[in-house]
């Protein structure tokens, strides 16, 4: 079996944790009140850039369906399945994709989420890294 340690902290742990803050952002850029961290209204933002709310709950609905995808992750991982690995590793490049995409489209002055998008891209880079070269040494367990 897996070294039990990182196995049952991403099992038990790191994913829920992901899925729900997921969920949280996910519901806060929907609703638009993101903006409220720059102290302006989601009503002045929307005036100024028309598109941006299309964009705000493109973005919401990603952050909801990913924490759909790392809860299927989960039962993946904790059943053992095979190529559960690859989609943890998929869901890594999932996010760092959207977080990019975010950066790109967002007007930077208007970014609320800019130091955690920033965290966001390295810890998943990180984790990306780390989640190779630790898991693929078990790659025999995951066979069902």
């Amino acid at each position: 079996m897996l070294n039990n340690k990182w196995y049952k902290f991403l099992i038990y742990f790191a994913l829920w944790a992901m899925a729900f803050i997921n969920i949280a952002i996910g519901i806060i850029f929907i609703s638009g009140t993101h903006y409220k961290l720059l102290s302006l209204t989601k009503n002045v933002v929307y005036s100024y850039y028309l598109d941006l709310q299309k964009v705000d709950k493109f973005l919401g609905y990603v952050h909801i369906l990913i924490s759909i995808y790392i809860i299927n992750v989960f039962y993946n991982l904790f059943g053992l399945k095979k190529g559960s690995l690859n989609m943890l590793l998929a869901m890594h490049v999932i996010i760092i994709f959207f977080r990019v995409l975010y950066f790109i489209v967002c007007p930077l002055n208007l970014q609320a989420f800019k130091l955690y998008n920033i965290l966001s891209l390295i810890i998943n880079i990180l984790l990306i890294i780390f989640n190779y070269c630790y898991l693929r040494k078990c790659r025999q367990t995951f066979i069902n």
